[in-house]
Parts: structure tokens; C-alpha cells; sequence
């Protein structure tokens, strides 16, 4: 005797939606008086469904990242020819954040100066050198 879909939903700790979708596309075939055997339809389920992709990957393992690294100009050409793994994308981005963040902490320490600020002063001093002759 076999199991309504409901009750089968239940025994395979699913939805009863998930069994109807099942049975539409053909994974598991019902008996003819609709009902499910566990057994046939549990061989059936195994056999023709995939495993889920949900909170099935390894995370990933976390490489180090030197601090006055950066991307070489030649970096693109060992990616494969589908553009970089998401490992690869992931140390780029970090890399450049450290960098960003390197450049942050210099500024707020007083190391650096602003560029335009610096080409003003320089052109003015070269000026005041071109005037005294």
C-alpha cells in the first residue's frame, strides 16, 4: 500500500510541493492509484534528483595577504579564458583594500600631502627662482 503525497512529503521531510514538482517532472512515478511506495519512490527520488547547491560548498580558505602587494600588469594574462575565479576576484579585492587602507592611515598620520597642493607650491617656488635672475 502506498503513502499520499502529503504523507510522503512527510516521510521524505520535504514539502508536499516539492513531491508534486517531483512527480511533474518525472523524478519519482506514482502508483496508478496515485498513491507513493517508499521504498520504489524513495530508489526513484535518490536516482533522479541532484544534490542541493544550497550550504553545500566549502567555504573557502582564507590566503594571506601581503600588505605592498599588488596586481601585476601581466595578472590577467594567467587568468583562465572565462575571467577570474571568485578566489582570485576575492584576493584582489582585499589586496586593493589593504592599500586603500595603507594610503588612508598615511594621510591621517600627516605622510602624505595633497598633489595639487604640492604642484601649486613647486610652481610657485620655481617661479619666485625664474623672477630673481
Amino acid at each position: 500500500m502506498g503513502l499520499s503525497i502529503r504523507a510522503y512529503a512527510r516521510h521524505r521531510g520535504v514539502s508536499d510541493a516539492a513531491v508534486r514538482k517531483a512527480i511533474a517532472a518525472g523524478r519519482i512515478a506514482p502508483n496508478a492509484d496515485g498513491t507513493l511506495d517508499p521504498a520504489q519512490a524513495d530508489a526513484q527520488w535518490s536516482r533522479n534528483t541532484e544534490a542541493p547547491r544550497v550550504g553545500s560548498r566549502t567555504p573557502a580558505a582564507r590566503a594571506p595577504v601581503p600588505t605592498d602587494a599588488a596586481p601585476s600588469a601581466d595578472a590577467g594574462a594567467a587568468l583562465p579564458a572565462g575571467g577570474a575565479s571568485l578566489l582570485q576576484a576575492r584576493t584582489v579585492n582585499e589586496v586593493v583594500k589593504a592599500q586603500t587602507n595603507k594610503v588612508r592611515l598615511a594621510r591621517l598620520k600627516g605622510e602624505l600631502v595633497d598633489r595639487n597642493q604640492a604642484i601649486a607650491h613647486v610652481f610657485k617656488l620655481a617661479r619666485t627662482e625664474r623672477d630673481a635672475w
